[in-house]
């Protein structure tokens, strides 16, 4: 188990190009359980969500003049990826069969 002056949150793995991160804790196999079995306590929450996107691509050019006096074009462009709509909602209500269970 790592001291406190060690970082407690490790590097694992990476997603989406972001570092995934594992509390150094959960290394020992009765501590991992412990959580496991309180995690599993609670129902899981399902959420739904949809986007509706377009992309748009978009081109800078720009002009100069060059060292002989011709002119010189330069042209960039990028795309970005524009949200139109989006709606989300929770499953979670609708998943479970009694009240008790519909807490959210």
């Amino acid at each position: 188990m790592a001291s406190d002056s060690e970082s407690w949150c490790l590097p694992v793995r990476e997603k989406h190009g972001q570092p995934c991160y594992v509390d150094s804790r959960l290394e020992e196999p009765e501590t991992l359980e412990r959580h496991i079995r309180d995690w599993g306590r609670s129902p899981p929450r399902i959420s739904l969500e949809i986007k509706g996107t377009h992309t748009e691509t978009h081109t800078t050019t720009s002009m100069s003049c060059g060292p002989n006096g011709a002119m010189i074009t330069t042209s960039s462009t990028h795309t970005e990826t524009i949200t139109d709509w989006s709606v989300s909602s929770s499953l979670t209500p609708h998943l479970h069969s009694s009240d008790e269970d519909r807490s959210s």
